[in-house]
């Protein structure tokens, strides 16, 4: 994965907050990852007590009474090419959030006829318009969901699942065939389409205790990812996980380590998007510590905005922790830079079995 320039790295914590401030990465590392340059002072900011106030609006992440942390003055240094000044970063504020809150839906931008009230006439046409969701275990504590919805062809719909929420498009036939991560022992998947129907599935993985999970989830064009680094692995490494190089539930069986899954259809405006990174904690055969990062690339839809996501991890099928980001992305000089959240999660540590 290349950089274009020299990456921000906020120091951050996890639950309640109890401290937080700016760093930039050492001499050593900025010249190993990206060559020689110069390191740009940078500044910390006090924590901010005042409460957060809570957003219900469609189509916004959910805020807390919470402490809140408040981070700024942060610069970009460069390696390698020619930038006259530190560009700003902007402000980057973390809230602890209650492991069972989650995002609210949003609406469809678009929202289609609903079929359903078309066909209340015709009981045998309405009975093949009702839409089937089917869930079945799958290997690496993963969920093998289908939906299939023929009056909803070409349409989108919100799935959800414990705080995990996404957009997926029906195909052409109406149907979706997808991997969940599951998050708890008893699985319940719900779909809601944007006529008000829905449909529920459920079923039970009793594997979900052997893995570590990790949620980051956002609404729009973000540029957000998460970056697993296994065992000292380095960028561009084969123990480095990222949706470059996912990986899939096959690595488990394999013993190379953990997998990405990425979630969601980013082809529809403002649609919640996901990705989860998943471990065979109680599995593996190697012992050392898996470095965890929530990275966001500057780019042409998000330079000069604020960002927004939400992240969650969950260990042997219960929540641990969950809190809620927002960062101010630098204007659109800064395109192919790399703002790198440290310590926003929890590194996993692993014991050998």
């Amino acid at each position: 994965m290349s950089r274009k320039t020299e990456v921000v790295t906020a120091i951050g914590t996890l639950g309640c907050a109890i401290g937080i401030g700016f760093v930039m990465q050492s001499d050593d590392v900025v010249e190993l990852r990206y060559g020689t340059g110069n390191v740009a002072p940078v500044t910390t900011a006090p924590l901010v007590g005042e409460p957060a106030t809570a957003v219900s609006q469609a189509g916004t992440l959910p805020a807390i009474d919470s402490a809140q942390l408040e981070m700024k003055a942060i610069t970009l240094t460069s390696a390698d090419i020619d930038v006259p000044e530190p560009r700003e970063v902007g402000d980057f504020v973390v809230q602890a959030l209650a492991p069972a809150e989650t995002i609210d839906p949003i609406a469809e931008p678009e929202v289609r006829a609903n079929p359903q009230a078309d066909l209340a006439q015709d009981p045998e046409s309405a009975a093949e318009c009702t839409p089937l969701a089917m869930a079945e275990p799958a290997a690496a504590a993963m969920v093998a969901y289908t939906l299939v919805a023929p009056c909803f062809a070409g349409s989108h719909v919100l799935l959800t699942h414990e705080g995990l929420t996404f957009h997926e498009m029906l195909s052409a036939e109406g149907r979706i065939d997808l991997l969940i991560p599951a998050l708890t022992e008893e699985v319940r998947i719900e779909a809601a389409f944007a006529s008000g129907d829905s449909k529920t599935a459920s079923t039970h993985v009793d594997t979900i205790s052997l893995y570590d999970r990790v949620v980051v989830q956002w609404q729009g064009p973000t540029g957000i990812q998460i970056h697993a680094r296994e065992f000292g692995a380095s960028y561009g490494e084969d123990g480095h996980v990222w949706s470059g190089a996912a990986r899939d539930f096959t690595a488990v069986a394999q013993g190379r380590g953990g997998f990405l899954t990425v979630l969601g259809d980013a082809s529809m405006a403002d649609a919640f998007l996901a990705e989860v990174y998943t471990f065979p904690t109680a599995l593996s055969t190697t012992e050392g510590a898996v470095d965890l990062t929530v990275e966001t690339e500057v780019t042409a839809a998000n330079c000069g905005t604020e960002v927004v996501a939400q992240t969650f991890e969950i260990s042997g099928g219960t929540a641990v922790s969950a809190q809620r980001m927002s960062l101010a992305v630098p204007n659109c000089g800064a395109i192919g830079d790399f703002l790198v959240l440290n310590n926003l999660l929890q590194d996993l540590t692993v014991a050998s079995k």
